[in-house]
């Protein structure tokens, strides 16, 4: 059985669903810090002194290992320049759930178009295609 049948089926149990929602969020935020702490230049360490933490903390949460609050989400993003944007969407057909969870940089909106490095930047419609 390929794949995606495969996890469709599952996905159309609610218990699989709901488990396979919360792994696929904590995956999406951590993958976000990690890519702005590398966007931004920041290590473990520096990530770990700006919120005050463990460097140990730090690892742990980006292993997806423990249980991210919104608040420490908030906070390392915040710490790196940017602010965390979730977004909820109606479950598709099926029966996935899409979260589109992106970190836009902390700014006053450019009326400059967006470095395509920046995911969420946003820009005034008279640079829109």
């Amino acid at each position: 059985m390929r794949y995606p049948d495969r996890l469709s089926r599952e996905l159309a149990q609610p218990a699989f669903r709901k488990a396979y929602q919360q792994e696929k969020l904590i995956l999406d935020i951590t993958e976000l810090i990690s890519e702005a702490m590398e966007r931004r230049g920041f290590s473990k360490a520096e990530l770990a002194r700006k919120l005050g933490k463990d460097r140990a903390v730090i690892t742990r949460m980006l292993s997806g290992d423990t249980n991210l609050t919104l608040r420490t989400a908030a906070d390392a993003m915040t710490s790196m320049g940017y602010e965390l944007v979730v977004d909820a969407q109606p479950i598709a057909q099926q029966f996935s759930l899409v979260w589109d969870v992106t970190a836009a940089p902390i700014k006053a909106i450019s009326t400059e178009p967006p470095a395509e490095h920046e995911p969420g930047a946003k820009y005034s419609d008279e640079f829109a295609a």
